[in-house]
């Protein structure tokens, strides 16, 4: 039989490199086609990584926490009597790219959730002396926080728990990225306890926290969405009388999913999209890609960031349909547990 080279697949135009989290079969170990090898850390979920080849897993080159470029050879797939020297003496050497988190790899889909990494250790950074500090006033008993002016930066889900449980959003303290209100704020606030937040070491003016993968890939990939590209930008009015009252005609119905304005807006793009195709359509450097089908990026709020996983074929769904997978879509993109082709 033939050697089987593992190596780390692109799973998005925009993957560079993935992490392994473990492996699922160890070296010496015999595999199947269609067996899962390993599960791997992409920005927006967890992905089965499947052998596409039978033999025995003779050499694991990339080892669980660590990262490789899409294309490197992170695994070999060979009958014991095989030789292999070939194979590992032509693979390039491992580039470190860091135990961190990382992008895809071979896949079929997805099956856990992974709590966010543990912040790194803080580092203190020698500051200059300080006068003695003054004795700091007794707390303000009972003293409520005045309401924040302005619009509040909460997460949906945030401002889901406030609106069931009553919580005004304005008089809390967010303890999230950018001082954004995130649902243990929320929940804190139901139960009368203050959000668990690490107390600043004295002397220390400042902490590097590490980047998870998935802000790891926004830091990478706004630049490039925004830089080459000219940007436009157009306000137009729109009358959605009608549509609004559609919405409540079919939110009425029995045993039909709930119709939110996204689901119409994705509609309509949709649409709007067939009838104006030199809108879908990207530029190739020698030519004008021109696509015929419509798949939508649908937004979702995460505590550590945003993600925008991918609803295909619009043009061809009915509002209902679309209604149902975006809700899906969405709740396992908050589960990490979007399939690969998302």
């Amino acid at each position: 039989m033939a050697v089987t080279k593992v190596v780390m697949p692109k799973l998005s135009e925009a993957m560079e490199s993935g992490k392994i989290i473990k492996w699922l079969k160890r070296e010496g170990e015999r595999v199947a086609g269609g067996d899962i090898l390993a599960e791997v850390e992409t920005d927006k979920a967890d992905v089965e990584m499947e052998a596409f080849g039978a033999g025995v897993l003779r050499k694991v080159l990339v080892q669980a926490g660590e990262k490789a470029p899409v294309g490197a050879l992170i695994a070999v797939i060979a009958e014991p009597g095989e030789d292999i020297a070939a194979v590992l003496a032509a693979a390039p050497a491992a580039v470190p790219v860091g135990p961190g988190a990382g992008e895809g790899s071979s896949a079929r889909n997805d099956t856990r959730s992974e709590s966010p990494p543990a912040p790194g250790p803080v580092t203190p950074t020698p500051a200059a002396a300080a006068p003695p500090a003054a004795p700091s006033p007794a707390p303000a008993v009972g003293v409520a926080p005045a309401p924040q002016a302005g619009r509040v930066k909460a997460s949906p889900l945030a401002r889901k728990i406030a609106a069931q449980a009553g919580v005004d959003l304005r008089l809390l303290e967010g303890s999230g990225p950018g001082g954004r209100i995130v649902r243990r704020d929320v929940e804190a606030a139901r139960t009368g306890a203050a959000p668990a937040l690490a107390p600043a070491a004295p002397g220390v003016e400042f902490e590097d926290v590490p980047l998870g993968p998935m802000r790891a890939a926004i830091a990478r990939r706004m630049p490039l969405a925004k830089a080459p590209v000219p940007h436009f930008y157009v306000t137009a009015e729109v009358a959605m009388d009608r549509a609004w009252e559609l919405r409540e005609e079919l939110n009425g119905l029995e045993g039909q999913p709930k119709v939110s304005v996204n689901d119409l807006v994705v509609r309509a793009c949709a649409l709007a999209l067939l009838r104006h195709p030199g809108v879908n359509a990207s530029f190739q450097g020698e030519a004008i890609r021109v696509f015929h089908r419509v798949h939508m990026g649908i937004a979702v709020a995460l505590d550590e960031g945003l993600i925008t996983p991918v609803l295909r074929d619009c043009h061809a769904k009915s509002l209902a349909r679309i209604a149902l997978e975006s809700r899906d879509l969405a709740e396992r993109a908050r589960a990490r547990k979007l399939r690969a082709q998302e």
